[in-house]
């Protein structure tokens, strides 16, 4: 609990679990649509003078009994820059530095590891799809690793059927540093990480932004913490797609999922959710389930915008080429992680309808900025048979955030057709940066893109296609339709999540 400069009572500090990002970033550099949403809400709160004072962060300690104090820098470095890697199989080699025509990597080499020298004794005609297959399936997996490792471990140890109470996947050596701090300085070498129960005031919310469902226990640990130290408790919700929707996931996100938030939210003090839609697909689900809340699902607002731009750079730079080079063609982009649920097999057959109705001059690339993950194999399949739509296709992955930028700046609009969403961060992402979005009509989407995107869909090849063909031949519509988003959009900082779960918290109090 931090003491107000001003001398009056004590205010409720905010800890914010950050187990899920250290776990995320061993199988992924860079942050998704969850651990995006995360961090700049962490990021926001540290970064305003009014509310870094009230925020700390957290890791699990190896025995999985206790909260490990981390400093702010410890989670701010964790997704360094990292060049994009393109998945280009079955295309004629593009020049260095380029992954296709309009997008470039900034000359970054290609990085060769230990899959590319097993590929070395395999015969050419099938080594590039021999790479795309091997790279498809363990980014699919990776996801998944660490939850069925410890599965399998703590049963193997325990002995208890179905998913257990969980242990860890790894054990971490956790480093502490001032909570409360801007993030500049982690603690001194060799100093013994301080515990939560060490620094924590009863009243002090424990708090969770991201998506720790490897942690099987953790009802367990919260209610030692709440028992034992006084803490309250906070859920940030991000969707209820594996209950509502479960074809769009793997089966056994879905155990694990309803055994998670099952078992936890009915120890919460505070639920909160990223979007209206949300709120009422969890209160509708946790109804229907018997799982108590604490009251009413609150939503908080979203931010725009994505991490601290170098040299001082902003969101509303005038477009820009990507690297050194200017595109050789304008392409339409799409950022997501490739899965089902994301639709990307409808741009595919939207860009082939394309590619057949209007000249080859007219038709603009499309780019898929994303790792490949869930009930894609099929989609994969048709995307190296038709050599990425001749060429007209590619795809990006480890994008790191300078290029993410230029990405969004460079394109003509971007695209986002997907079936649900829990919020649509790609939608606001893309109007920050003053750039026309196509999305979907579906769940929350319309909350992120609100009057400047213009909708299709989901559903519909032919609707997605007469959408997308208006703003391609209509140069001039496209234009004005950007000058409207530069001069009407109202970013929203991401500071404003922060300060509306710490009057949540307040007003509690």
């Amino acid at each position: 609990m931090s003491v107000p400069r001003d001398g009056s009572k004590p205010v409720p500090s905010i800890w914010f679990d950050v187990e899920d990002l250290f776990e995320h970033v061993r199988h992924n550099p860079r942050p998704s649509g969850i651990q995006r949403l995360a961090l700049e809400i962490m990021r926001g709160m540290v970064s305003d003078p009014a509310m870094r004072h009230r925020v700390g962060f957290v890791r699990h300690a190896p025995d999985g009994r206790d909260l490990l104090v981390v400093s702010w820098a410890e989670v701010d470095r964790l997704f360094g820059s990292a060049a994009p890697v393109a998945v280009a199989a079955a295309m004629p080699a593009a020049p260095s530095g380029s992954v296709g025509p309009g997008v470039t990597n900034g000359g970054a080499p290609a990085r060769r590891g230990r899959l590319d020298r097993l590929l070395g004794v395999v015969p050419a005609r099938v080594r590039r799809p021999a790479l795309l297959f091997a790279v498809m399936q363990t980014q699919a997996a990776a996801a998944l690793s660490g939850i069925a490792v410890s599965i399998v471990r703590q049963e193997a140890r325990r002995g208890m059927n179905g998913l257990g109470r969980g242990v860890r996947a790894v054990r971490r050596s956790g480093a502490a540093g001032d909570p409360a701090s801007d993030g500049a300085t982690a603690r001194p070498a060799g100093e013994a990480p301080r515990r939560l129960s060490d620094v924590a005031v009863a009243g002090d919310v424990l708090t969770v932004l991201g998506s720790p469902w490897n942690a099987l226990d953790y009802a367990a640990l919260v209610s030692r913490a709440r028992g034992l130290h006084g803490l309250r408790f906070a859920v940030l919700m991000h969707d209820a797609i594996p209950v509502l929707r479960p074809e769009w996931c793997d089966r056994g996100i879905n155990r694990i999922f309803r055994h998670w938030y099952g078992s936890v939210l009915p120890l919460a003090d505070f639920v909160f959710a990223n979007s209206r839609a949300t709120a009422s697909d969890v209160e509708g689900w946790c109804g229907r389930a018997g799982i108590p809340l604490p009251g009413a699902v609150r939503p908080v607002p979203v931010g725009s915008g994505f991490g601290a731009p170098a040299g001082g750079d902003t969101v509303a730079a005038t477009p820009r080429a990507i690297g050194s080079e200017s595109p050789r063609r304008p392409f339409v982009l799409f950022v997501s992680t490739i899965e089902a649920r994301k639709n990307h097999l409808l741009l595919f057959r939207v860009w082939r309808r394309l590619m057949e109705e209007l000249p080859a001059s007219d038709v603009p690339d499309l780019v898929f900025v994303g790792r490949a993950g869930w009930l894609v194999a099929d989609l994969m399949d048709q995307i190296r048979n038709s050599r990425f739509l001749d060429g007209r296709l590619r795809l990006m992955q480890d994008v790191d955030d300078a290029t993410l930028r230029g990405l969004y700046r460079s394109c003509l609009f971007t695209v986002f057709p997907s079936f649900y969403e829990g919020w649509g961060l790609p939608v606001t992402e893309s109007l920050a940066f003053g750039t026309p979005c196509i999305a979907s009509r579906a769940t929350s989407i319309p909350e992120a893109g609100g009057s400047l995107a213009r909708y299709l869909d989901p559903d519909s090849v032919g609707d997605a296609t007469r959408v997308i063909r208006d703003a391609i031949t209509d140069r001039q519509g496209l234009a004005d339709w950007q000058e409207r988003i530069q001069r009407e959009f109202r970013p929203v900082p991401w500071s404003a999540a922060g300060r509306a779960m710490l009057d949540a918290v307040d007003a509690a109090s």
